[in-house]
């Protein structure tokens, strides 16, 4: 949500094989840097369906699939904001 921390880790891509529930930070050529979960993948992980965290977010519903080159890196640690 709004205020959440997360960390994230840069993996080599070649390394790395998205799975299904995975958050990862994407660069996506239209509309930049995107904070996504891993809804599938195919052609063995090379090709990426991203649905959104939040209620209306722009995801691969817009854009389609994404090659696995565009992850940035994966969330490996989420921090929610504390309540007031």
């Amino acid at each position: 949500g709004d205020g959440d921390f997360v960390v994230v880790v840069k993996i080599p891509i070649s390394l790395y094989i998205p799975k299904e529930g995975d958050v990862v930070v994407v660069n996506q050529h239209e509309f930049g840097i995107l904070l996504k979960r891993v809804d599938h993948t195919l052609e063995r992980g090379k090709l990426i369906y991203l649905i959104g965290i939040g209620g209306n977010s722009i995801d691969s519903r817009h854009f389609g699939p994404i090659p696995r080159n565009d992850i940035v890196g994966k969330v490996i640690f989420h921090v929610k904001k504390p309540k007031r």
